[in-house]
């Protein structure tokens, strides 16, 4: 059970206290993800556990992607 309707009154209310932020690696706009010491990472990118470990950099990242 959750608090929400629907996907799309959850996503309004995630906005609305987290904002849409930009992740340094994909330059993909979402919430989902974690802030580095380098900035934002998207899920997509890294595994939140990395990040927060260090195991993983934007800088290493964009490398990988090269």
């Amino acid at each position: 059970m959750t608090l929400f309707a629907n996907v799309k009154e959850e996503e309004s209310f995630q906005e609305m206290f987290y904002g849409v932020v930009t992740c340094e690696v994909c330059k993909s706009e979402t919430q989902n993800g974690t802030m580095s010491e380098d900035g934002f990472i998207c899920r997509n990118c890294a595994s939140p556990i990395d990040v927060l470990f260090k195991r993983v950099t934007v800088k290493s990242l964009i490398e990988k992607i090269k």
